[in-house]
């Protein structure tokens, strides 16, 4: 089982966060249509226990995880 490096707890998993602008049709007074997410602002990896960000690399944080 992994450990966090920074408040070393045994961990099995990340939580994963991602960040992302949304975007939407505007016509006007409450109507809108949204478009989708087109651009991801920021992702990261952190621990579950103590929410430090530990990796914003999938691959790392992969291999972390298998140690």
């Amino acid at each position: 089982m992994a450990k966090c490096p920074e408040c070393n707890a045994e961990i099995d998993y990340l939580i994963y966060v991602e960040t992302a602008t949304k975007e939407f049709v505007y016509q006007g007074l409450g109507e809108h249509s949204p478009i989708g997410y087109p651009n991801v602002d920021d992702s990261y990896f952190k621990c579950p226990e103590c929410n430090s960000v530990l990796f914003s690399d999938e691959e790392i944080a992969s291999d972390f995880l298998s140690e």
